[in-house]
């Protein structure tokens, strides 16, 4: 069920889905939301989450997992319009709850800069990624959220989404995307790693993604 809020990728509406499940659990009372609908809307979220990954680790998207995407899909997109219409129509919301649900167009321009980012080694089995503070007086909507990309080099695939057997030469050659609202995010690393490698872009509250940074790596020894 298309329209014109729902973003066009599968990877858009499960962060816009996530964006609702955690609103629905801070103003869900608030808002007249049955606790039954936020666990049935959580579950449909889990089983598009599953079927996204099983097609992204797959190395040939077949019809068989295209299919099994848009079953899981379909339904999740139906109970998004049903929540919009039921209870994000009806309150009214204000104008920032329409933003913060990804509603409503900030009106910010997409970002035009990338982020400083740095990796650290936490321990033999985890890396941590982190994105620099921006200036304090940035646009709010600016920076809705960032994507985090990244990949850890393997002399030998074990099944992994993460891995690579090739040192990557730009950001979107990274094996994965991860989206989040906090700046860090930490990256476990398989057996026999010979390098982690990251790159990260910020998104505005209206999905439109900045320019990639520069891909950096840390080596673990």
């Amino acid at each position: 069920m298309r329209t014109d809020w729902l973003p066009g990728s599968r990877d858009g509406i499960l962060c816009m889905a996530k964006v609702w499940l955690e609103k629905m659990r801070q103003e869900g009372d608030s808002w007249g939301i049955p606790r039954t609908h936020s666990a049935e809307f959580e579950a449909l979220i889990f089983l598009a989450e599953v079927a996204l990954e099983r097609a992204k680790r797959s190395e040939e998207r077949t019809e068989v997992l295209n299919a099994l995407c848009r079953v899981a899909f379909n339904p999740l997109e139906e109970k998004m319009h049903l929540t919009r219409e039921r209870f994000f129509v009806s309150p009214p919301l204000t104008e920032a709850d329409e933003i913060a649900l990804l509603l409503t167009a900030s009106g910010s321009a997409a970002p035009d800069f990338s982020p400083r980012i740095t990796l650290s080694l936490i321990d033999k089995q985890e890396v941590q990624v982190k994105v620099a503070p921006v200036a304090p007086n940035a646009d709010p909507h600016l920076l809705h959220h960032v994507d985090f990309a990244y990949g850890v080099l393997v002399d030998e695939i074990s099944g992994r989404v993460d891995e690579m057997l090739v040192v990557p030469q730009c950001a979107e050659s990274l094996p994965v995307v991860v989206g989040t609202r906090r700046r860090v995010y930490t990256i476990s690393l398989p057996p026999q790693c010979r390098g982690v490698y990251a790159a990260a872009r910020f998104v505005n509250a209206d999905m439109e993604t900045g320019p990639w940074s520069d891909i950096i790596a840390i080596l673990p020894s």
